[in-house]
């Protein structure tokens, strides 16, 4: 495709994010306005729908995975004192 030329993305489907219109198209680069799944709008750029897949939520949904410790961190005989130290 010739540089310069502008493709209309409105509509298509990056990932969760859907394209609902053009955002801005200054300073050679185009920004859109999506729709994720989750419910949250974002702005994006055009060539950030190469990697960009969600507004973040995927990012929390791994964080909240991987972090996720079971209630055992509140499990008062996984707490370790002094006074256990002492004996």
């Amino acid at each position: 495709m010739p540089h310069g030329v502008f493709t209309d993305l409105t509509g298509q489907r990056f990932g969760r994010l859907t394209v609902i219109g053009l955002e801005s198209k200054g300073s050679g680069r185009a920004r859109w306005r999506c729709l994720c799944d989750c419910g949250n709008q974002c702005v994006c750029r055009t060539d950030a729908f190469k990697t960009q897949r969600s507004c973040g939520c995927i990012r929390q949904e791994k964080n909240i995975k991987r972090f996720f410790r079971h209630g055992d961190s509140f499990n008062p005989c996984l707490l370790y004192t002094s006074d256990a130290a002492d004996e």
